[in-house]
């Protein structure tokens, strides 16, 4: 087996104004616990993080702001970082995700160590 590299997946999606019924909720939670169990289950799975869609944005220009960033109506709603042989297999992985299922797209990064 090569030697296995980190890539980030950075998920992405149009904030929801509209509040999810407790079916969507437990649908949502059971296709995430699916994706996320498949990747640990192959020991690929390094870290996963949601993130609130509130905080700080701090500038030179601009100085400490209440705001995130929205880049095509879409905010960073987490990330996972996982161990894999090749981007193509980040592709494979990520094409399973369901933020894409529910109009979102991801982010896929290689991890360049400091």
């Amino acid at each position: 087996m090569d030697k296995l590299e980190e890539f980030m997946i950075i998920f992405r999606l149009v904030p929801n104004t509209e509040p999810s019924t407790p079916e969507q909720v437990e649908q949502m939670h059971q296709q995430w616990g699916a994706f996320i169990g498949s990747i640990a289950s192959q020991g690929k799975l390094l870290g996963t993080h949601r993130l609130k869609l509130e905080g700080k944005l701090l500038s030179q220009a601009s100085g400490l702001k209440d705001e995130i960033v929205v880049s095509g109506n879409q905010v960073i709603t987490g990330n996972m970082i996982i161990k894999a042989e090749s981007m193509e297999e980040v592709v494979e992985i990520a094409k399973k995700c369901p933020i894409i299922l529910a109009g979102g797209s991801v982010e896929l990064r290689e991890i360049n160590p400091m």
